[in-house]
């Protein structure tokens, strides 16, 4: 697989950041520049094949980066991104991935981008992407290169689609075949005579063109387009404001601050959440951990500390754990003198090896994507010899509803979908003997209410209100659905699985 990084503009509105180096090579970004990012996150996914169109002071980025192949895009202050992109025709041999010069993007997004290929051309589309231009401002929300899906493909692409239609916005890395490779390469040699002076989709002409506009033409040939969807994990650096909130985060975080609005916005409704509220789910879980007065015990993804409050009075010191400073100032607002709120991540936990009596971790699991067996250990790690883990996870109320459930999640974030072997499986993977598996069920839970303080857009909670309505029979009945005038009510299904850390043979 080859990739094409398109980064010939000066990028002006990042003066004086740009007075002397292209955007790509802006710097402060947790010690690298944006194009070690990008060329980093590429690499983890197989690409290593890279082909760089560059313009502006093209002579640092060729001094600074080698290994790459280079274009000179001769024209870069007087056309866009698509006769930018059109400089590096001799790459369009295969299939390619085609990625914008300024943007940066976690690992987890190429590994996602690489792995959908059934499609001709693959976009990655952020579902957030409301929320981050919140942050952001009105200009870039005008500027977003927005995606409008229909029947499981991109129906529409481009920056002047309404926000209210848009599925999310396009983040500037995609994926072509070969085939699509090829029909883009062959439709532009006839088309860019046609359109120098003429409008080509949304642009003036051909030389002013986006990429989005020639994906749109790829649309109406009839290429299969689809959309890879993601939660954030990703940042654009278009505006001081944005370099200088990247720079923050990644300092401080690692490439994991570029989550950090995911779990800003999630932060302000948690507490109002039913299920999180329901008295019976919690003094379940409270009970499984068996807490004794000299326990010294870890909440790993504490959030906003509601297991953590109800376990310190049980024990000598509660510790909790979470990578949101947002969810954490709401935990801190506790006045238990025996209860501390620290920043971190569960798969590099920063405590001794045999620290802790007890591990807990409820509904942490499905959000770690990415090296969950790794959190799993680091909790065996931290845990003394013959101290427990109290692991618990929502499931589909029957394994025939799990496509059903991933689907519907994948509406409001990108998760794990676990049923009860999957958890016990997780925990014999980092070392535990698992001792006892509990299912709690707390009934008819209130699905308007979830989806009302889950910080997604109208038209996101109803398709997710709607897959409820539209379930069968039997999905309805595991679900004990109740559909009334303005909410549907189900059984939510908890398993709690408790876990032992013994000597290994």
């Amino acid at each position: 697989m080859k990739a094409i990084i398109v980064g010939a503009g000066r990028g002006r509105r990042m003066m004086p950041e740009t007075e002397s180096y292209p955007k790509c090579m802006m710097d402060g970004l947790a010690g690298r520049r944006v194009l070690d990012w990008i060329l980093d996150s590429l690499a983890h996914a197989g690409i290593d094949d890279v082909a760089f169109v560059g313009g502006y002071q093209i002579r640092k980025v060729q001094a600074a980066y080698p290994q790459l192949r280079f274009h000179y895009n001769v024209e870069w202050a007087n056309n866009n991104v698509l006769e930018s992109l059109f400089y590096a025709e001799p790459e369009m041999d295969g299939p390619l991935v085609v990625s914008y010069s300024d943007i940066i993007f976690r690992p987890n997004v190429a590994q996602r981008l690489m792995a959908t290929q059934e499609a001709d051309v693959t976009l990655v589309v952020d579902r957030d992407w409301l929320q981050q231009h919140e942050r952001r401002g009105s200009k870039t929300l005008a500027e977003a290169e927005k995606v409008i899906v229909s029947n499981g493909r991109v129906a529409q692409i481009g920056r002047h689609l309404p926000v209210n239609q848009a599925h999310g916005e396009f983040i500037g890395l995609a994926r072509f075949s070969e085939a699509a490779a090829y029909q883009m390469r062959e439709r532009y040699r006839v088309l860019r005579p046609q359109h120098l002076d003429s409008p080509f989709h949304e642009a003036p002409n051909i030389r002013q063109a986006y990429l989005t506009d020639m994906l749109q033409e790829l649309i109406e040939l009839g290429l299969q387009v689809s959309a890879v969807d993601i939660w954030t994990d990703w940042a654009e650096l278009e505006t001081p404001q944005d370099l200088a909130w990247a720079r923050q985060q990644l300092t401080k975080h690692g490439e994991h601050g570029l989550t950090k609005q995911f779990w800003a916005v999630r932060a302000e409704g948690f507490d109002r959440l039913e299920w999180v509220r329901r008295q019976g789910y919690l003094e379940t879980f409270i009970a499984a951990g068996d807490f004794q007065p000299s326990d010294r015990v870890l909440d790993v993804g504490c959030g906003t500390g509601i297991v953590s409050r109800a376990v310190a009075p049980l024990v000598a010191q509660m510790v909790g754990v979470d990578i949101s400073p947002d969810m954490l100032q709401r935990a801190r607002e506790t006045t238990l003198t025996n209860c501390i709120f620290e920043e971190g991540l569960a798969q590099s936990l920063e405590f001794p090896d045999n620290w802790f009596e007890k591990v807990t971790a409820r509904m942490v699991f499905h959000h770690l994507i990415e090296d969950c067996e790794q959190a799993m250990r680091e909790c065996y790690r931290v845990l003394k010899l013959g101290g427990r883990m109290v692991l618990s996870e929502g499931i589909p109320p029957h394994p025939s509803l799990r496509d059903w459930y991933t689907q519907m999640f994948a509406l409001k974030e990108e998760r794990l979908t676990f049923l009860e072997d999957d958890l016990v499986a997780l925990m014999e993977a980092g070392g535990f003997v698992v001792e006892r598996i509990i299912k709690h069920v707390s009934p008819q839970v209130s699905i308007g209410n979830w989806l009302r303080q889950s910080g997604l857009p109208q038209n996101r909670q109803d398709q997710i209100m709607q897959m409820h309505l539209e379930l069968d029979e039997a999905g309805k009945q595991h679900y004990r659905m109740t559909i009334t005038d303005d909410d549907v009510l189900c059984d939510f299904t908890f398993v709690i699985v408790v876990g032992r850390k013994v000597l290994s043979s």
